[in-house]
């Protein structure tokens, strides 16, 4: 495995999609263990990482073209080019100067209260509202191309849970009852050592939120923000991210989050200014006020 950060979200749903024109059942093998290679899970859950060996294994009728295409897909590193062929640049050295920013707070609450509306739709409405928001997620013309795949892999990730969610009963707690199984899968994330995958945890309780949202059918919560304005909240989620990606504003100011989650890679390939980690004294800015933040060094002077 030559990628920089193995078998992440990209190979994976570049894995899924070679495999599944082909009628056969293909495995994984790494360390020891075997996963389904067409489960986006399991392929995240073994974290494979640069540098370690991987086998691919296949049976049916088309086991042998399917092995032909993984072939070619590792020849071309799984759709994400590894360090190793990034070519030397030049590196001028000059003084460092602090990036400051002036924007008034924008102040938002990216997660819903559990209690908040009535269930109005089905889970099979909620899993259609959900699958076509995530195609137009992925076809938003604003969003860099090697993100296109992060909303792939969140169908993929819905695809594998929506058999759980179909069999729950009807139960007055549906709601709570389908935000359970989307959290037993963020726990498996929670618990792996590599923090890149670790990271993924964001994504798995963006999907649940956006789905919880489509079973009482409202919209998912998303942030009005201009030119200058900055962004404060606990946490954003990379869907809500993506959908202000067409409009560049003042930057993100974020109470918690990761240097490897999809939200601040996102972010910074959008050229978007971005700090974390304030803690709950974040929630003492108020909507409007003047906001003076220093990106490199990551403090707000207010």
């Amino acid at each position: 495995m030559r990628n920089r950060h193995g078998i992440h979200a990209r190979p994976a749903a570049k894995i899924i999609e070679t495999l599944s024109p082909f009628h056969a059942r293909v495995w994984i093998r790494h360390d020891g263990q075997f996963a389904d290679a067409k489960s986006y899970n399991q392929l995240i859950q073994l974290q494979i990482r640069q540098g370690q060996p991987v086998s691919f294994y296949a049976e049916g009728e088309e086991a042998a073209p399917a092995l032909a295409a993984l072939q070619t897909l590792a020849e071309q590193d799984f759709g994400d080019a590894p360090d190793a062929t990034t070519p030397p640049q030049t590196r001028l050295q000059g003084i460092a100067v602090a990036a400051e920013s002036v924007g008034s707070a924008v102040c938002f609450q990216q997660v819903l209260p559990a209690e908040q509306g009535d269930l109005r739709h089905s889970v099979e409405q909620a899993l259609a509202a959900t699958r076509e928001q995530l195609a137009a997620l992925t076809a938003l013309p604003a969003l860099p191309p090697t993100f296109r795949p992060l909303f792939s892999a969140h169908q993929l990730l819905l695809e594998e849970v929506s058999e759980t969610l179909l069999a729950l009963p009807a139960q007055q707690d549906l709601d709570a009852a389908c935000r359970a199984v989307f959290d037993q899968v963020a726990e498996q994330y929670h618990q792996v050592d590599d923090p890149y995958l670790r990271a993924r945890e964001l994504d798995i309780r963006d999907l649940r939120d956006r789905f919880s949202t489509n079973l009482r059918g409202i919209a998912p919560p998303l942030p009005v923000v201009h030119e200058d304005d900055i962004l404060c909240a606990d946490e954003l989620y990379p869907s809500a991210l993506a959908q202000l990606c067409a409009a560049p504003f003042g930057g993100i100011c974020l109470a918690q989050g990761s240097a490897c989650s999809h939200t601040t890679l996102l972010a910074n390939a959008l050229h978007i200014p971005i700090a974390l980690g304030f803690g709950e004294k974040l929630r003492d800015i108020q909507p409007g006020q003047s906001l003076k933040v220093n990106w490199q060094k990551g403090y707000i002077e207010i």
